[in-house]
């Protein structure tokens, strides 16, 4: 390869870096705060609170929300105004590096707690079912939540390396093992082998529980099925942009040994990109674009957003329009707001 070539290929890699350093983080910061506002604002609707998946739904947007704060956000004021405090504290690189952890195990936790729910939800076993309620999913939040800041306290003893290209605070060479491990079990394995197994194991039982089994048949509402879409959505995502940041990982422990003067300049390059395009943008998609994911998997989430969006008297208007005139709206004796709409009752908003 000449010369030309190869300057010309380290340039363009540079370039991507660059535009994934100062555009796309801070693009993914904003949109992440749009999607977690719509995420609270729907998961709050009556309807949402009184269902325990999606209280670890809501859960997790403001888990993803402190990880977007410590990452995305820190990271671009630090390119923005020239002044990376993480380069400057090594206490602060520490903190920033517990809470990113932290966060992240959390959120996923949250998401293999409604894994496990929903498994539940669809047993034959009336005791199992007990457990999918809000009390023991605020339980379970906070049992979470404690435990999640437990597993990374190492951080705060190990990370007192500086890194020679960053200049951050990276894990000491006699752990870093550990370190890789660590993540490459809690992020890598440990995660995704739950949620495919219990998101399996919950696909075909809501399929058994179609049949008439004993003659009781298990009743798994509307919603409840969409939730579980919901979740299969995320269980995507989150493999989706773990795998790359996990194959950096192990690449960057294999080479360790090569310094980079060593290197050629495309190589040097393309390094750089891989990390910066996994590390700093990738990994974080899971946690910025969740409600993209709720937003297609489930009709049941659009319609709660619409309802808390749109005033009452604009989707009166708007049910004209399309033919589907709300005559009346009435509230029965369980709570529940209900139209009538062409001699049926069309159940639009469920209040447990």
């Amino acid at each position: 390869m000449s010369n030309t070539t190869t300057d010309w290929l380290a340039t363009q890699f540079n370039t991507a870096s660059w535009a994934v350093n100062q555009v796309c983080i801070p693009i993914l910061f904003f949109v992440g705060i749009i999607g977690w506002t719509l995420n609270t604002i729907t998961f709050s609707r009556p309807s949402l609170r009184s269902n325990s998946c999606a209280t670890y739904f809501h859960a997790s947007s403001w888990a993803n929300l402190c990880v977007l704060f410590w990452s995305p956000f820190i990271y671009a004021v630090g390119n923005w105004s020239g002044y990376r405090l993480p380069a400057r504290s090594i206490l602060f690189c520490k903190i920033r590096i517990y809470f990113i952890t932290m966060f992240c195990h959390t959120s996923v936790a949250f998401l293999l707690l409604a894994c496990g729910d929903r498994f539940m939800l669809c047993s034959r076993s009336a005791n199992r079912r007990r457990l999918c309620h809000v009390r023991i999913a605020y339980k379970m939040i906070i049992i979470t939540i404690i435990i999640c800041a437990l597993l990374p306290l190492y951080i705060s003893l190990k990370y007192n390396r500086l890194s020679a290209v960053s200049n951050l605070c990276i894990i000491d060479i006699d752990f870093l093992i550990f370190d890789v491990t660590y993540k490459l079990t809690i992020w890598a394995i440990v995660p995704p082998s739950l949620m495919l197994t219990l998101g399996s194991l919950t696909i075909y039982s809501l399929k058994h529980n179609a049949r008439q089994i004993a003659n009781i048949r298990i009743q798994i509402h509307s919603k409840d099925r969409q939730l579980v879409a919901m979740l299969i959505g995320q269980i995507a995502l989150y493999i989706t942009t773990t795998w790359p940041y996990v194959a950096v990982i192990i690449y960057n422990v294999l080479t360790q040994n090569i310094l980079p003067s060593n290197k050629s300049v495309t190589r040097n390059a393309i390094e750089t990109f891989a990390l910066s395009f996994s590390a700093n943008f990738f990994l974080y998609l899971y946690n910025a674009i969740s409600f993209l994911v709720y937003t297609l998997t489930a009709p049941s989430f659009r319609r709660e957003l619409f309802l808390a969006l749109v005033p009452t008297f604009i989707r009166q208007q708007f049910h004209n329009r399309i033919g589907t005139t709300t005559l009346q709206q009435i509230e029965n004796r369980t709570g529940n707001v209900s139209y009538i709409r062409s001699r049926e009752r069309v159940m639009i908003e469920s209040v447990a």
